[in-house]
């Protein structure tokens, strides 16, 4: 005989509750828990989130994939550019957490992509340069790494790295348009150390500014009507012009970034003509059918 409905949901409720309070049952609770804590992280209550994630791995500390939430849960309540101590501890925490996760999930990619973002949120440049340098000690061609670290040693302020590994960048692409940019990215470097640093000792400017010459003109090598390698061609001359002290120099400097500025102008006049050309084309007709 059937038991009624109502008594055997009230058996059914008692055999659960009874499994949850036994040892070996903590698994069963540890994963409704961290439902809970995603449900909170969801509504951005990560702290409270933190603490169900917390005691879920205290129940069931083979949940390791829990780290990745409790790093971005803190990552979550970290204010960028912070140095406040509160804002400290939320990024060493984050990065433990993520650590932690890593080495308990290497398989999963993600993982090394969010470390990498808190090390860059909460500005630990030096943190990210020894990941990259890691990454790369197993595979030193590694394109993408490169060009994060190139990144990373730039907003660090640290140039002659940044200038070494952007070179390395620009060997490693192989199509014309990535040579291209890499270079014209050498160039933009160069540019930006001389202008915003003006108490760099006279002859390193002039050398780091003819780098960036050469880095252009090997962009422009590399994909016809520049427009944006030419203009900071002109930049960069104007910059030369600025530190020179013989006016004859200096004049002729000035003459060449003039050059360059109106030969950008030129070529970005023309694309503009030719898009408004296109732009009042009349359709074409149909295709004619018997």
């Amino acid at each position: 005989m059937r038991l009624p409905l109502l008594r055997r949901a009230a058996i059914s409720l008692a055999f659960t509750s009874l499994l949850l309070a036994s040892g070996g049952c903590s698994k069963i609770r540890a994963r409704m828990t961290v439902r809970d804590g995603n449900d909170l992280f969801k509504a951005e209550k990560y702290e409270k989130a933190i603490q169900k994630y917390e005691a879920a791995l205290a129940d069931d500390p083979s949940l390791t994939k829990i780290y990745r939430n409790i790093g971005l849960a803190y990552m979550a309540m970290f204010q960028p550019a912070s140095l406040a101590p509160k804002d400290k501890l939320l990024a060493d925490k984050s990065i433990e957490a993520l650590q932690k996760y890593i080495e308990s999930n290497p398989q999963d990619p993600r993982g090394p992509e969010y470390l990498v973002t808190m090390y860059l949120t909460a500005s630990r440049y030096d943190q990210a340069i020894e990941h990259f340098q890691a990454v790369l000690a197993r595979n030193a061609d590694d394109l993408k790494t490169v060009q994060r670290l190139a990144l990373v040693y730039q907003k660090k302020g640290d140039f002659e790295n940044a200038f070494t590994w952007r070179e390395k960048q620009a060997k490693l692409v192989t199509s014309e348009n990535d040579k291209a940019e890499a270079y014209y990215t050498i160039g933009v470097l160069c540019w930006d150390r001389s202008y915003n640093y003006p108490d760099l000792e006279p002859g390193y400017r002039q050398t780091t500014i003819q780098k960036g010459i050469s880095a252009l003109n090997e962009a422009m090598s590399h994909r016809l009507e520049y427009s944006e390698a030419i203009s900071y061609m002109n930049l960069l001359y104007r910059e030369k012009a600025k530190y020179e002290w013989d006016p004859q120099k200096k004049t002729e400097y000035l003459q060449t970034a003039t050059k360059y500025m109106m030969q950008a102008l030129e070529i970005i006049k023309k694309r503009k003509a030719a898009a408004a050309a296109t732009i009042a084309a009349p359709p074409a007709p149909p295709a004619q059918t018997k």
